[in-house]
């Protein structure tokens, strides 16, 4: 099985556009995606999409790097 571990903060337009690609990913492929970021803001995009939530996992993390760092 493949496992693959997606920053869902990461980008211009996090985490709208990381979550939609880890969904479709997970519906084209086999693999499991786990979406790192802030839970509540990856969950608020997981929930107006259909998805296998045993394929697309969330794993909280608070901290943030900024563009500044």
């Amino acid at each position: 099985m493949t496992v693959i571990a997606l920053d869902a903060m990461g980008g211009d337009h996090a985490p709208r556009v990381p979550v939609r690609a880890a969904v479709r990913f997970t519906q084209l492929t086999p693999a499991t995606v786990i979406l790192v970021g802030d839970e509540s803001e990856v969950r608020g995009e997981l929930s107006r999409l259909s998805h296998d939530p045993k394929r697309v996992q969330v794993r909280h993390c608070a901290g943030r790097f900024t563009m500044g760092d």
